[in-house]
């Protein structure tokens, strides 16, 4: 008979273990597809699940089977939406983990609008969220390089200041349905901003941060394709020579049609693998064209 699964709020004595399990899940899965892990080492997931934790509106669950963790999960509550990941499971734990930590999650979301990226050659975790409700909206490029060629400065492109913070948040709620006020605060706070004008008048805003290996890019928002190209290629002329990651939508909506992947690709990203924005409830239309933001996961 099936052990049955129990889920608890994750605390502070945790932490260890999830690391741990977030290493051990995402290496075990990514290794097994071809792909490199994006946890190379147990520092870079003890960095993640530590700060996760710590977040404002952020939820953490574990799981456990007969008093052994198993399985962690996180969720960031913005508002009418949420995001979900990352999603991990002991690579040897019995089947229903990585279910019974999505489902306590979504009890707490409730009716919210649930989104997340999902890696398109895991075929049991796009079942899993299929089955729960989840649907595809938009499929994604996770794009890295290591090494940024040069890029053009554009005059219309400025580097963001405190005064430019209410107008940034203001137009990231227009064009995205989304609160991620302590995010965009946050992220100006231990990164970089970008902001694209137009007779004065804001455009477009591209944010970057330090990762533990590369610059992580985005979230990034402009009401056109070509806003959004001009940011990219202005960060890329200020950051060559660096490495970077970021999560491009490649459809007809949020990814301009492919003209911000072709701007992508030829400042030196290529394409690491693909994915799905995936989202459970309600899916705004929202104007204008968008990077998706890596850290916290798809918001």
């Amino acid at each position: 008979m099936r052990r049955p699964v129990t889920v608890r709020a994750l605390l502070p004595g945790d932490l260890p273990e999830v690391a741990e399990i977030l290493r051990d899940a995402f290496t075990s899965v990514y290794e097994e597809h071809g792909f490199l892990t994006p946890f190379p080492s147990l520092e870079g997931a003890t960095w993640l699940s530590e700060t996760y934790a710590a977040m404002p509106a952020t939820v953490a669950h574990v799981a456990e089977l007969s008093g052994e963790l198993v399985g962690a999960a996180f969720l960031h509550l913005r508002g009418a939406s949420a995001s979900l990941g990352p999603v991990a499971a002991r690579p040897a734990a019995t089947a229903g983990v990585g279910r019974a930590l999505v489902q306590s999650l979504l009890d707490v979301a409730g009716p919210r609008s649930v989104r997340l990226f999902q890696d398109a050659f895991n075929s049991e975790s796009f079942a899993l969220y299929s089955k729960l409700g989840f649907r595809i909206v938009e499929p994604v490029a996770y794009a890295v390089t290591d090494r940024l060629e040069r890029g053009t400065r554009a005059s219309a492109v400025s580097l963001a200041g405190p005064d430019d913070v209410a107008a940034l948040l203001t137009f990231d709620r227009l064009h995205t349905g989304m609160d991620r006020s302590a995010d965009l605060h946050d992220a100006l706070a231990t990164g970089t901003g970008l902001l694209l004008r137009r007779e004065g008048r804001l455009c477009g805003f591209l944010l970057c941060r330090r990762g533990a290996q590369r610059l992580v890019v985005a979230p990034a928002v402009a009401e056109t394709a070509a806003g959004l190209c001009a940011l990219a290629a202005d960060f890329a002329q200020r950051n060559a020579g660096h490495g970077a990651a970021l999560r491009v939508p490649v459809g007809s909506g949020l990814g301009g049609g492919g003209q911000i992947l072709t701007t992508l690709l030829g400042l030196g990203f290529r394409i690491e693998h693909l994915g799905n924005l995936m989202v459970r409830g309600a899916y705004p239309e929202v104007p204008g064209c968008q990077l998706l933001a890596i850290f916290p996961e798809s918001l």
